[in-house]
């Protein structure tokens, strides 16, 4: 079969970075990709997906998610092809959960403008990054996949697994140069370095201050990403 290079909007990059390492998502979910997330049809969302898919079938890639997806409303069942005459906007299927069960599902953004449940408190540097530790890439919701060199990704990981919390310098050493390996007497330059470099190749940790610089009860100047 002949394959055609794999060409992707920037709204099928952030449904690609979200939909990756899921089992189910929910189509209400996926409404916040849509420039009108309440008035946007359930169909235009399925055919989303299905253009992925085809899209990937002709370069002859795997999709690179495999997750099933569902609705929050019984509404949806009338509607699960796309082809059909009459589709439910997903403002509708949200209000018939409502109805179903008095209570109305309330979101908050994070930092970089995800939506997620109000109710899930984790640090939305978890939400809006995630990690490819085997290709050293940092995956952005705001701009996909970076980059990064060895250093700037192994603090940024420490960072990010610490997200919400200061991390010192020392620390930032002791995964840089850990235990039994050469710790050059340059290594406080290196680690600056690299933060500056992140702060590059990541705008958001500066113009957004996402990356800040704090003072710890005993002084020391850490950093924490937010």
């Amino acid at each position: 079969m002949n394959t055609v290079e794999l060409k992707l909007t920037n709204q099928e990059q952030k449904i690609i970075n979200y939909l990756a390492g899921k089992e189910r998502v929910n189509w209400e979910e996926l409404a916040q990709f849509a420039k009108d997330p309440q008035s946007v049809k359930l169909k235009t969302l399925q055919k989303v997906i299905s253009d992925l898919r085809r899209k990937y079938t002709l370069a002859g890639i795997p999709a690179p998610f495999t997750c099933t997806f569902s609705t929050l409303a019984k509404q949806a069942e009338a509607a699960t092809d796309y082809s059909t005459a009459v589709s439910p906007t997903i403002g509708s299927l949200v209000k018939e959960k409502l109805a179903q069960n008095q209570t109305l599902i309330q979101m908050r953004r994070t930092l970089a403008g995800k939506q997620v449940p109000a109710t899930n408190t984790e640090p939305d540097a978890h939400l809006d990054y995630r990690l490819d530790k085997y290709n050293k890439v940092v995956i952005s919701y705001e701009r996909g996949r970076i980059a990064l060199s060895d250093g700037e990704y192994e603090i940024f990981s420490l960072l990010h697994v610490n997200a919400g919390k200061p991390v010192s310098i020392e620390q930032m050493k002791n995964v840089r140069f850990p235990a039994g390996s050469k710790c050059p007497p340059t290594w406080s330059e290196q680690i600056s370095s690299s933060l500056t470099k992140l702060r590059k190749n990541i705008p958001e940790l500066k113009t957004k201050n996402r990356l800040s610089t704090v003072t710890t009860a005993t002084k020391m100047t850490a950093y924490m990403l937010i």
